[in-house]
């Protein structure tokens, strides 16, 4: 589509993917070429030097505590990770990836109910290149270098069936590891980016104690990425416009849009797209995964959201218990969630989100080792309220942090049994928009 030329030098049309008026990036990111004798305001590429990137492959924060009505199992989890990066020069940028995580997991085994505790701390720095293909598409690879520590303790609550309680277990690793990422980057819409591609993982650590003493673990995959970006050196101007002075930055700030406007389509780092394999080098572990995850909100009034959340993902593997028995398991999971949201505007660069959403789904699982088999069917509804408070640091891109709340309203299994989990905590939410009317000011 052709961009459109503006009627008068100091009023520019913008690119038809306009950056809003009250979020514009702290440092000029435009430049000015002439199209049919009259300048436009063209966003600057991704990758200029200056231009701060976070993806929501290298972050997220969450606090959660999930109970269940009917059952002793409880999951109980404390995590954050920050990966952000910059770059130092066109097209090459430098990270750092930091993450720590602590858990307290109640669960049942085919025989057992165990208790598993454990804690991890990671940080690492990062290289990554952008080599651009176009004007919306680019690659991306990242290669990532880090130094962690991890360690888990789980006991035996109780047994069935007869089955000898194991005696308790502890596992700990210290080490090195790599990622290799590389996406395939589609850019929609000024600072925001959504990619898919290929990351191979290795953890040079060596685990010590329990059932998988003296291995590392490998794992490749492929993923969907959602990110954005803000910042960056002013790209370099073009021929000036009739006037005979290149367009300023305020010049932007005219009849252009901001976050919650009818027309718009959300897409948060919730959505995802996966397939993994994962093996520890003494081949006593495996675990294959296939993830689909859409993840959407389309504002159809200011401020006035309808979305969805749709998932179905397949897990298969084998595992050793806390006796150090072969377990082999599966679980097929499905589900879909219409929600309603509504946005609150409270300055230029913050907003409040809140949003409803009412489910229903499936899940297959099912546990064999030597002492028996837990297979269990369900079929769940449920209801989740989040509240996240929304940064806009550019157009087309925010972080948001804030509260949720999730109950099962319904979690039946195939021998009528209820057991409905309640999970209260807070969570990050990360993604962009795209979508609004090509016309300014409309």
């Amino acid at each position: 589509m052709a961009l459109p030329a503006p009627a008068t030098p100091t009023q520019p049309a913008d690119d038809g993917l306009e950056v809003p008026a009250t979020l514009v990036p702290l440092s000029p990111e435009t430049r000015s070429v002439e199209a049919s004798g009259a300048p436009l305001v063209l966003p600057a590429a991704f990758g200029r030097k200056g231009q701060w990137v976070v993806m929501g492959s290298s972050n997220y924060f969450n606090i959660s505590n999930a109970t269940l009505n009917n059952s002793s199992a409880s999951f109980l989890d404390l995590g954050f990770a920050l990966g952000v990066d910059y770059f130092i020069i066109d097209n090459v940028s430098l990270g750092i990836d930091a993450e720590a995580g602590y858990g307290d997991h109640k669960g049942y085994g085919a025989a057992t109910l165990d208790e598993t505790t454990f804690t991890t701390v990671s940080g690492g720095v990062r290289l990554s290149g952008n080599v651009p293909l176009g004007t919306r598409l680019s690659w991306y690879p990242r290669l990532t270098l880090s130094l962690g520590s991890s360690h888990s303790d789980t006991k035996t609550l109780s047994t069935f069936g007869g089955a000898p309680a194991p005696p308790p277990s502890s596992e700990s690793s210290v080490g090195p590891a790599t990622s290799l990422y590389a996406p395939l980057l589609v850019h929609p819409a000024p600072h925001f980016v959504v990619g898919f591609g290929p990351r191979l993982t290795h953890d040079f650590s060596v685990t010590r104690g329990g059932a998988y003493d003296g291995t590392q673990t490998t794992r490749l995959s492929a993923e969907l990425v959602v990110g954005g970006w803000w910042g960056g050196a002013a790209a370099p101007s073009a021929a000036p416009g009739p006037a005979g002075t290149a367009i300023a930055p305020s010049a932007q700030q005219a009849g252009e849009h901001v976050f919650g406007e009818e027309g718009q389509l959300v897409l948060t780092a919730a959505t995802t797209a996966s397939i993994s394999s994962r093996s520890d080098s003494g081949s006593r572990f495996s675990r294959s995964d296939v993830n689909l995850g859409p993840s959407f909100d389309y504002f159809f009034t200011r401020d006035v959201s309808i979305g969805l959340d749709a998932f179905i993902g397949y897990t298969s593997g084998r595992e050793r218990d806390s006796s150090g028995a072969t377990t082999h398991f599966s679980s097929t999971s499905t589900g879909v969630a219409p929600r309603l949201g509504g946005n609150l505007a409270l300055t230029a660069c913050l907003s409040l989100w809140l949003r409803g959403e009412i489910g229903y789904g499936t899940v297959n699982e099912s546990q064999t080792s030597n002492d028996g088999t837990n297979e269990h069917s369900r079929t769940r509804s449920w209801l989740k309220i989040d509240l996240p408070l929304l940064l806009h640091p550019s157009s087309h891109f925010f972080v948001g942090l804030g509260p949720f709340v999730f109950h099962e309203l319904s979690d039946r299994d195939q021998y009528s049994q209820e057991n409905d989990a309640t999970a209260l905590g807070a969570s990050l939410l990360l993604g962009g928009w795209f979508g609004v009317a090509d016309a300014p000011g409309k």
